[in-house]
């Protein structure tokens, strides 16, 4: 760990039926590095309607949320790519590519590149990094102290499901990691699959 690193991240371990979950706070301004040096699982949820850089009442914007827009944090230590945006209606669905040069944070997933499609000045620059694939889904249509729309809500969930279960196929040693549902309060707005 770095000096200035928490040891502490607000969230909580669910165990269910069939299925693990990290459920978690917002992260803020400032403690959302630490949100990525948690975060080992494939597939992230966000269930936060708002978002402000400014507003410490609302969530801080941890993910870059435009095709090709790269987050850079701490001076490279973890850097983060949407790759793919997917504008569904109540939620929108991110590819995003995670890499981290800090030795401190396990390497969770091997090198997820191919060098082979990347241009030379490129593939040194990604040398040092361990790059994993993470599905970001964030629900935007769930406003504070109110039930979200269920006609919205329950493709989202459906689209979460699928996913979870393709994490699944493509599990080679059966470590199947939780999924890592945000919300602005944790578990005051917690999403549960039955």
């Amino acid at each position: 760990a770095k000096e200035g690193d928490c040891d502490y991240f607000p969230a909580t371990y669910a165990c269910c039926e069939r299925d693990d979950y990290i459920i978690t706070e917002a992260p803020t301004k400032e403690n959302y590095r630490d949100y990525w040096r948690m975060d080992g699982c494939k597939i992230c949820v966000s269930l936060s309607e708002k978002l402000s850089a400014s507003d410490g009442s609302l969530c801080y914007p941890y993910w870059p949320s435009k095709e090709g827009e790269k987050m850079e944090i701490e001076g490279n230590r973890f850097v983060i790519e949407c790759k793919k945006r997917n504008d569904m209606k109540g939620y929108v669905i991110y590819d995003l590519r995670i890499a981290s040069t800090d030795p401190s944070v396990d390497a969770v997933a091997s090198k997820q590149m191919d060098s082979k499609q990347k241009p030379a000045d490129q593939q040194e620059e990604d040398e040092d990094k361990k790059w994993r694939l993470v599905t970001f889904m964030h629900f935007d249509a769930w406003p504070p102290d109110t039930w979200p729309d269920l006609d919205l809500l329950g493709p989202f969930v459906h689209n979460l499901s699928k996913r979870e279960v393709q994490v699944m196929r493509k599990s080679l040693d059966n470590y199947i990691p939780p999924v890592v549902i945000q919300s602005h309060d944790g578990l005051g707005r917690m999403l549960v699959q039955e």
